[in-house]
């Protein structure tokens, strides 16, 4: 039944859920890999955490602070499509584009802004 929450990765890099390529492989947590947090489930939720974390450590309050850490995580998702070196030209800016997008939905997920249509005025 745990099976079903587990994910194969690699034994070198045991937080990347990618096993493409040869390598010995090994069975790890879902929840302990970047795969969850690239999803937006993940990612507003670790936003949410770390927001209430620093404003019961820090008092920083105010929503500043998830729009810091949706920022980096969007520059970190953006970063590591960068990586391999596939994006050329026009498709690096709207990657740049499509990262502060989500970045975008990240952070207003987490403060719990309304984007809904039905009431823009």
């Amino acid at each position: 039944m745990f099976d079903l929450l587990q994910v194969t990765t690699k034994k070198a890099a045991p937080l990347n859920a990618d096993t493409t390529g040869a390598g010995e492989e090994v069975k790890q947590p879902a929840f302990v890999t970047t795969a969850s947090l690239a999803t937006f489930a993940g990612g507003s939720a670790v936003i949410t955490i770390l927001w209430k974390a620093a404003i019961g450590i820090a008092g920083w309050d105010g929503r500043w602070f998830p729009g810091v850490v949706a920022l980096i995580l969007g520059v970190y998702f953006f970063w590591q499509a960068m990586e391999d070196g596939k994006f050329k030209g026009s498709a690096i800016m709207g990657a740049a584009i499509v990262a502060l997008v989500n970045a975008c939905v990240l952070w207003s997920s987490a403060v719990g802004i309304d984007v809904g249509i039905d009431k823009a005025a």
